[in-house]
């Protein structure tokens, strides 16, 4: 009788599950993209570190957002990345996709620091 029990407690549970969603994958990436925040970010960067793709950058403020400061950043895009030395100003956008989850991209290089 117990086993029959587990049975349909197991089968019971099964059903519950939930289903995948028949939305197209387009409007669920729509709707990621949407929740990512975007800032303007101008710094100077202090280090690069291709083999982790992070780059420390001292940046000045970012209005509504963050305080002036030196910080690590991931970088997603590789040959950007590539193209960067300590010493060079660049402008960039922060991407901010929730707690922990930021990178920067479209970075550009403005100069460099004498």
């Amino acid at each position: 009788m117990r086993v029959i029990v587990m049975c349909l407690t197991a089968l019971l549970l099964l059903g519950c599950q939930s289903q995948p969603s028949s939305q197209p994958q387009a409007q669920s990436s729509k709707a990621e993209s949407q929740a990512v925040k975007k800032y303007e970010l101008r710094g100077t960067v202090v280090e690069v570190r291709k083999n982790q793709r992070i780059l420390k950058v001292k940046h000045e403020e970012i209005p509504g957002y963050m305080r002036a400061m030196t910080m690590d950043f991931p970088v997603r895009d590789e040959a950007a990345l590539a193209a960067l030395a300590p010493g060079d100003r660049i402008t960039a956008q922060l991407n901010v996709a929730g707690p922990g989850d930021y990178w920067l991209g479209n970075i550009r290089k403005r100069g460099t620091q004498q």
